[in-house]
């Protein structure tokens, strides 16, 4: 059976997301080395092809371009991501409606995706459970 890596991949490119890294299976971390960062490679169709035949059960992380960020929310096992969600809505007011990722049940954890300034810094963390990802 193909599993997360092997499966979604192509999609994810065909959508126009070249950054498709493979992590080890049921990671969140450890991507390839060299393909992080601000001076890391963006990997080629090819290098996507062959991790989905070399570790089709690899999770999946996305390298996000310059202009996308993401608001990753965790509301799971003792991670508070929902009550970090609210308390920073009430103060900033409501995020706007996004593309969303997630590998669980529909409900507050996951990624949203947003279009951004380039060139601006950001916070690794919002509030508990709640972390900026972006290009940096």
């Amino acid at each position: 059976m193909s599993g997360p890596y092997a499966v979604a991949a192509a999609d994810y490119w065909t959508a126009g997301w070249h950054g498709v890294l493979p992590l080890p299976a049921r990671q969140k971390k450890f991507p390839p080395t060299g393909y992080t960062g601000h001076h890391g490679a963006w990997p080629s169709f090819a290098d996507m092809y062959a991790w989905t035949e070399d570790q089709p059960n690899a999770n999946l992380a996305l390298r996000l371009p310059e202009n996308v960020a993401g608001i990753d929310v965790d509301d799971y096992d003792d991670k508070p991501g929902a009550a970090s969600l609210a308390a920073r809505e009430a103060q900033w007011g409501p995020l706007p409606p996004s593309l969303m990722l997630t590998s669980r049940e529909v409900g507050v954890s996951g990624i949203r995706l947003y279009k951004v300034p380039v060139g601006l810094a950001w916070p690794g963390e919002v509030g508990k459970g709640i972390e900026v990802i972006h290009y940096g």
